[in-house]
């Protein structure tokens, strides 16, 4: 499953006669015998040390760098990027990437730079292709395809930073509908940052693919699943699956809207009751959680119409507003990108320990992940979204989280224990 922008970048450099290559892979298995002039490594922050040691190899090996992904939405990261290859973006329209690869061959931009060229798209020109059903078309039927409906997300929660922030763009309805009609599987994601926010341009594109006959994928806000007529619009045109940032129950964002959690609830019940799933996301230790949030989360996905729970350590990303909080605060503990992946806890929280976070962490996601409360959800699933291929890939899903869950406690136990001792060395006998 590849992000959307690398069948973007796939589609305009091979419409402009260049032959590409996209790859998935671990670091260990990258292959730097290679004939390609260009090097291009899309970066997630977790990964960025791994792409900064393959990005210099390859430099060493004559080739032309470029380092973008979401790691680069800020200047802190673009800064140390630089440092390790010919190119580094923060985000890139259409001219610009024609303009690069004119730029590599003609020479103009050479290899082995000392500070890479920096391209950021400041005027905001990006645009889905047109023609990106090309690409779809190519896909295989066991792929997973994700395809956008709009472009950025208004609300600016302290802990995200999506691309093009404080923005809702939406794409052209027939061009969304052409494109799925291509997408060889009967199951597909809407990758939208939030979709739906604009209701009327909902209701149309549903009404449109329901003929298609296809089970989606979406995420949306709290506050969209009050409108029962957008909840039918979404039924009527093949959703199967609704993932909502529920983040905290010790507080609320502005995408919630008002409401309590007896509300929340009765919002669920009136989704599974069109057969459509829930995808409840949950981040622990949020300044406002403090060592109940654990219980209030477990009471709330074990009687509610959450059909599957995905629950995670907050990560304060080197681009978001909170990382930068934070640092002011001195809470930062570790930057090390590396452990910056779920598995680690790299600041201090507000309202609990380090210790009492990674307790009721762990023993949160092993009770949502025992085989007792698993299989309850499965019937669930299976319930109200009946023996579908979407209902019972949520069902596998779940089943992968029970080997997520005890790799993070193992991980977190052993880190938590880590940054005890730290603490220790630093202690008054230490100065």
């Amino acid at each position: 499953m590849l992000p959307p922008i690398l069948d973007v970048l796939q589609l305009w450099t091979e419409s402009l006669g260049h032959e590409i290559t996209l790859r998935v892979s671990t670091e260990k298995n990258i292959c730097y015998d290679t004939r390609a002039d260009v090097i291009a490594i899309s970066v997630y922050t977790q990964t960025a040390m791994a792409a900064y040691r393959i990005a210099e190899r390859f430099r060493k090996n004559s080739k032309i760098v470029i380092l973008g992904g979401p790691h680069f939405h800020g200047q802190l990261t673009l800064h140390e990027g630089a440092a390790h290859c010919d190119i580094v973006v923060a985000s890139l329209c259409r001219r610009q990437w024609q303009e690069l690869l004119s730029g590599i061959k003609s020479e103009k931009i050479k290899r082995g730079r000392h500070r890479a060229l920096v391209i950021e798209d400041t005027m905001n020109e990006f645009s889905f292709p047109e023609d990106l059903y090309h690409i779809y078309r190519k896909k295989k039927a066991w792929q997973f395809t994700l395809i956008p409906a709009s472009l950025g997300c208004p609300y600016r929660c302290e802990f995200c930073n999506p691309y093009m922030p404080g923005t809702y763009v939406t794409r052209d309805i027939d061009l969304i509908v052409n494109e799925i009609k291509t997408v060889k599987s009967p199951v597909l994601g809407l990758c939208d940052a939030t979709f739906g926010l604009d209701k009327r341009h909902t209701l149309e594109l549903m009404k449109k693919i329901a003929p298609l006959k296809k089970q989606l994928w979406i995420e949306t806000t709290l506050v969209r699943l009050k409108d029962t007529e957008f909840l039918d619009a979404l039924q009527a045109g093949g959703v199967k699956w609704i993932a909502v940032g529920i983040e905290s129950l010790s507080q609320s964002f502005r995408k919630h809207g008002s409401g309590t959690v007896e509300d929340m609830i009765h919002l669920f019940t009136e989704v599974n009751r069109r057969g459509m799933l829930i995808q409840g996301n949950f981040i622990c230790g949020i300044d406002s959680d403090g060592p109940d949030s654990f219980s209030r989360i477990y009471g709330l996905c074990r009687k509610s119409g959450i059909n599957f729970a995905y629950v995670d350590l907050m990560v304060p990303f080197p681009t978001t507003e909170i990382y930068r909080r934070l640092v002011d605060e001195g809470r930062i503990i570790d930057t090390n990108w590396e452990r910056y992946d779920f598995h680690h806890l790299v600041y201090r929280p507000e309202k609990m320990s380090p210790e009492e976070l990674v307790s009721g962490y762990t023993a949160l996601y092993r009770k949502i992940t025992s085989p007792r409360f698993l299989l309850s959800k499965a019937m669930q699933i299976i319930r109200h979204g009946g023996l579908r291929l979407g209902p019972l890939l949520m069902v596998a899903y779940s089943i992968f989280t029970v080997f997520d869950a005890r790799k993070k406690e193992r991980m977190l136990k052993k880190n938590v224990i880590q940054i005890g001792d730290k603490k220790k060395m630093i202690g008054p006998a230490n100065g």
